[in-house]
């Protein structure tokens, strides 16, 4: 289950690699899965990374 144009960036990849993936800080940033819990723990890794871009977690995932 994939969004077209979606960059495939794992959970335990976000912290190191964030950076390359975000082109500026207006840029929003959705993070998604197929059900919901582990878009919303690296929307929140992202936060607490200190991303200043408005950064989001899709509702239901992919799946909803």
């Amino acid at each position: 289950m994939t969004i077209p144009g979606a960059v495939s960036l794992p959970n335990g990849e976000l912290a190191a690699r964030w950076t390359s993936q975000v082109p500026d800080t207006t840029t929003q940033v959705v993070v998604h899965c197929a059900g919901r819990t582990r878009s919303i723990i690296g929307a929140e890794i992202l936060r607490h990374l200190g991303l200043p871009n408005p950064v989001l977690a899709l509702e239901n995932g992919t799946q909803g």
